[in-house]
């Protein structure tokens, strides 16, 4: 497993920087709406804040340096709600749930290795706060773990071929 940094460092780390202090000047009634983190060949960690009013994210790259990084629309249904992530409905971490889905895919799964590993902590109308991890496998499928962000519960499970993806 790689060396996962918590999501509260890199919040912190983010509300400390010039680059952030600037933007929510101009900003301040946008809302944190997600934290994600990509492992594999490239690590890479992203948090978006979501502004209801121009129905924009704006994500922040955050690594040694924290940069602005693209302000787009939403990719969501017409009229869904992006919600905020609230680090109070929190109690796990990125490595906590990735432990998590690791086992999952372990013994359910043993012959679908990750290539790379994808952890967005969001909050989704279905579920609330939840680390929504999918592992892209060798065998060219994803496993998909939605895990409650404040106990660990699995939520909902599915291992679906890429190839799929194409015909919908």
């Amino acid at each position: 497993m790689p060396d996962i940094i918590s999501a509260k460092n890199v919040l912190s780390q983010l509300k400390e920087s010039k680059v952030f202090k600037d933007w929510v000047k101009n900003n301040p009634k946008a809302y944190l709406c997600h934290v994600f983190f990509l492992f594999g060949k490239k690590e890479q960690c992203q948090i978006g804040y979501y502004d209801s009013k121009k129905d924009l994210i704006t994500s922040f790259d955050v690594d040694k340096n924290v940069t602005l990084g693209t302000t787009e629309k939403p990719f969501k249904p017409e009229g869904m709600e992006v919600k905020e992530v609230s680090m109070k409905d929190v109690s796990l971490d990125f490595k906590e749930a990735i432990a998590i889905v690791e086992d999952i895919q372990r013994t359910k799964y043993p012959s679908e290795k990750p290539v790379e590993i994808i952890v967005i902590l969001q909050n989704l109308a279905s579920h609330g706060t939840v680390f929504n991890v999918t592992h892209v496998t060798h065998s060219f499928k994803t496993l998909n773990v939605k895990v409650k962000a404040d106990n660990g519960d699995i939520l909902d499970e599915q291992l679906v071929s890429i190839i799929q993806f194409s015909g919908k």
